[in-house]
């Protein structure tokens, strides 16, 4: 008995597991913006969002880096976009495509990222992006 409260007391006190992005990071590497650019963009990931915690989150994203990213599914509406209620153990897949480059980025190492905002102890979790703008037609 008393093992089995000593157990439960330090469940009660461990720290709570926060949203967590599959992968930690996005690494696309160089890519290459020659040519028309596909529906998702010239590079396409997923990433996962999931709820390893013990209590529902509802979540939403914020506007992101559209001067870089493009989000299948995602387009011109408003940001905040709700992305609605994340049970413990679910997960919420996004696509994030590379679509754009600043001028002078060519050749250039890349960083930006993406947020996603919690309603729960989370807050916001960041997703780290990187990559180097490349073209093959120069």
């Amino acid at each position: 008995m008393r093992l089995a409260l000593a157990l439960a007391l330090v469940g009660a006190c461990a720290p709570a597991r926060g949203l967590e992005f599959d992968p930690a990071q996005l690494d696309f590497g160089e890519v290459d913006f020659t040519g028309e650019m596909p529906d998702t963009g010239y590079a396409l990931l997923s990433v996962s969002v999931t709820n390893p915690g013990t209590r529902t989150e509802t979540i939403a994203l914020p506007a992101y880096d559209d001067d870089h990213l493009c989000l299948v599914g995602f387009g011109t509406q408003d940001f905040p976009v709700d992305l609605g209620d994340l049970a413990p153990g679910a997960t919420y897949v996004l696509q994030v495509g590379v679509c754009a480059y600043v001028s002078g980025e060519v050749g250039s190492l890349v960083e930006t990222g993406l947020e996603v905002d919690s309603d729960g102890p989370s807050g916001t979790i960041n997703l780290p992006i990187a990559f180097t703008p490349v073209r093959t037609d120069e």
